[in-house]
């Protein structure tokens, strides 16, 4: 096993989820499956192939709270590293090559930028200068480095964003991406009635572990058809689904333990009967989600795919004119760091887009701070390029996306350097929302409050609720205004 070994500073206090976070990619950039482990005052993290890589792991930052940092490619056999300013390398330099790219293009920048970019450089330059026995000031200047260039990535992309905005305008007038919410409970269908104008797309939760939870359950379809009225007298266009999600079952379908081939069976009668029934008022039909990810059901690559395709085929055949969106989870693929066997999130879609199966689109469900299972929060770096390289599928491609915040309660109370704060993050509506917006390839957004995520039989929090939400539809009512038809 090819193994990477990390000096970690006592000055660094942090939670074992940190650590569990971590993960190896290699140049194209696919998580592998990781053995992570503490030994003699050292974090061990290793894969199976003898290749050098980049390492992945939640960090907590004053300027951002977590964010999932990166270093650069590291080779294999090499002295133990400092994790702290091999971070701070890795992070200064996703900005300073991004600033390059973006400066070719003709990027404007503001005056806030040159000093924090200035003092990342700096600091980087500071630890990488120091001897290894002084590790508490090395620690200190990369910490202070990563600061500044977390701060300095989002100045830029905002910049950038709005740039890119105020550019497709002119050019193209106002943009035709749809803006919306997607919505799983009461508590968000109260706060979106009220928020009309700040959407022209309404996304519906209707899955079949929500519709045929329990035989005959005619309350849940009823919720489903107060919505779809709604927002046709509200002229809105529609997304209806997933209308099959694999990590969100029935209770009866797990306590029968059903065989993949029967489950599909049961999906597929239960996306016939929804589109059945909704045909010709839905706009967008997203026929399922969860199907890339690791579940305790144990399915091959060949089952998971061939559920995928009966789900596309069945919802083409019952609706031939509608677009059908497949959504793809946790697109940067995190839940592969403790999956050997599991399939690519790029890979998947596009295998299905190569079966030329009549897929419309992809739609990519970001969980940001969602643990243990969900999207880990980037910068927006990170998100530019994940846009990019999804849109090389030349498929049109959506974004269902919501935020939770989360610092690791040590980082809360000792925080490396100095006091807690809490700034605003890149995973916040108004970063994210103009970022994916400027995204020539997104053409539909939907923000959803992750009140799913509360442990399970904890009711989630209506207050908290309503606040995320209303902070991302005060976005996109901005954006409405400004930019979008």
């Amino acid at each position: 096993m090819a193994e990477f070994r990390f000096i970690v500073p006592q000055a660094i206090s942090a939670d074992r989820r940190i650590w569990d976070s971590a993960y190896i990619t290699g140049l194209e950039g696919i998580p592998w499956q990781s053995d992570r482990r503490f030994q003699s005052g050292q974090f061990i993290i290793g894969r199976e192939i003898d290749e050098s890589g980049k390492i992945h792991i939640l960090w907590p930052t004053r300027v951002c709270g977590d964010v999932c940092l990166s270093t650069t490619s590291l080779p294999v056999g090499a002295p133990p590293f400092h994790l702290p300013v091999e971070l701070a390398r890795g992070t200064v330099h996703r900005l300073k090559s991004q600033l390059d790219a973006w400066q070719r293009i003709g990027l404007r920048l503001p005056d806030t930028f040159f000093p924090l970019c200035e003092a990342s450089v700096q600091g980087f330059l500071a630890a990488v200068s120091l001897h290894r026995d002084d590790s508490a000031a090395q620690t200190e200047s990369a910490l202070a480095a990563i600061e500044s260039a977390v701060e300095a990535i989002g100045v830029m992309c905002s910049a950038y964003a709005n740039q890119a905005l105020e550019a497709r305008l002119s050019q193209e007038g106002r943009l035709n991406t749809l803006i919306g919410a997607h919505v799983q409970s009461d508590a968000a269908w109260d706060v979106v009635r009220s928020r009309r104008d700040a959407i022209s797309l309404l996304s519906i939760d209707a899955h079949l572990g929500r519709l045929e939870a329990a035989s005959g359950n005619a309350t849940a379809w009823e919720w489903v058809d107060q919505q779809v009225d709604w927002a046709l007298q509200q002229e809105l266009k529609i997304c209806m689904g997933p209308l099959f999600d694999l990590t969100r079952l029935p209770q009866w379908m797990l306590m029968l333990e059903q065989d993949a081939a029967s489950l599909t069976e049961s999906a597929c009668a239960f996306a016939e009967k929804t589109v059945q029934r909704y045909r010709g008022r839905v706009h967008l039909w997203n026929c399922g989600s969860g199907l890339n990810l690791r579940t305790s059901l144990g399915w091959s690559d060949e089952q998971v795919l061939r559920t995928a395709v009966a789900l596309i085929e069945t919802v083409r055949k019952t609706d031939p004119h509608t677009p059908v969106l497949l959504t793809i989870s946790e697109p940067w693929g995190e839940y592969l760091r403790d999956d050997a066997e599991g399939i690519s999130p790029l890979h998947f879609a596009d295998a299905l887009i190569r079966a030329d199966l009549g897929l419309s689109g992809i739609a990519l469900e970001m969980n940001i701070g969602a643990w243990p299972v969900g999207t880990y929060p980037r910068d927006l770096v990170e998100l530019h390029r994940l846009i990019d390289r999804w849109a090389l599928l030349g498929v049109p491609l959506m974004v269902s996306l919501g935020y939770t915040p989360s610092t690791p309660d040590s980082y809360a109370k000792h925080p490396p350097g100095g006091t807690p704060s809490a700034p605003p993050h890149p995973a916040a509506p108004r970063a994210l929302l103009g970022s994916l917006i400027a995204k020539p390839a997104i053409h539909a957004v939907a923000w959803k409050s992750l009140d799913e995520a509360a442990p399970h039989g904890e009711a989630p929090s209506a207050a908290p609720l309503a606040s995320d939400l209303n902070d991302a539809l005060t976005t996109a009512a901005e954006l409405r205004g400004k930019y979008l038809e």
